[in-house]
C-alpha cells in the first residue's frame, strides 16, 4: 500500500513540471530509520526527481504530515496534493482545510481485507475529529423526538379535562 502511495506521488510529480514530492513520516518505535526517509529512497529508486523530491522526517499522525510538510513548501501558496490511500483522504482533506491549505486529494489503491478495518478506524477518527459539529447535528435531528416526549409529559403533568 506505501508502495501505491509513492507510485500516485511520483506520477504526480513526473505530471507537473515545477511539483515537489514531501515524503512525510516521523520514526515510530522498533522502527531503523524514519518513514519519510525510507519512502524518499523508494522513491528515488522508483523514479522520482531527486531535485524536487524531499523527506520530513518529524511528524506522528496526519495532521503533523501536512502541517510539517507545509513548512517545506517552496511555495506556500500554492496546490497542494495529498496522496494517500482511498480510506484516508476524506480526513486529510478535512485536516488540510483547517491548516488553510488550498489542497486536492489522490487516493491510491489498497487491499479490501485491510480497508475494511482501515475504515471502521477512520470514521472512528472522523467523528471524534468533527464530534462538536457531529453533536450539532444529532440535537438537531433529535428536536423532533425530544417536543414529542415533552409534549406527552405535558400531557401527563396536566390532563386535559
Amino acid at each position: 500500500m506505501l508502495g501505491n502511495r509513492i507510485r500516485k506521488g511520483i506520477q504526480l510529480q513526473h505530471d507537473a513540471p515545477h511539483a515537489v514530492l514531501i515524503l512525510s513520516g516521523g520514526q515510530g518505535p522498533g522502527e531503523d530509520i524514519p518513514e519519510g526517509r525510507a519512502m524518499m529512497a523508494w522513491s528515488l529508486a522508483h523514479g522520482a526527481d531527486p531535485s524536487r523530491t524531499i523527506a520530513e522526517e518529524r511528524s506522528r499522525n496526519t495532521e503533523e504530515n501536512l502541517a510539517y510538510s507545509a513548512r517545506l513548501f517552496p511555495d506556500p501558496t500554492g496546490k497542494t496534493a495529498i496522496v494517500s490511500t482511498r480510506y484516508h483522504v476524506l480526513r486529510a482533506l478535512f485536516i488540510s482545510k483547517r491548516l488553510h491549505m488550498d489542497a486536492v486529494g489522490y487516493g491510491s489503491a489498497a487491499t479490501w481485507y485491510f480497508s475494511l478495518n482501515a475504515m471502521l478506524r477512520e470514521f472512528i477518527a472522523f467523528v471524534v475529529m468533527t464530534r462538536k459539529r457531529q453533536m450539532v447535528v444529532l440535537c438537531v435531528l433529535l428536536t423532533p423526538l425530544w417536543l414529542t416526549a415533552l409534549a406527552g409529559v405535558i400531557q401527563w403533568i396536566m390532563p386535559a379535562s
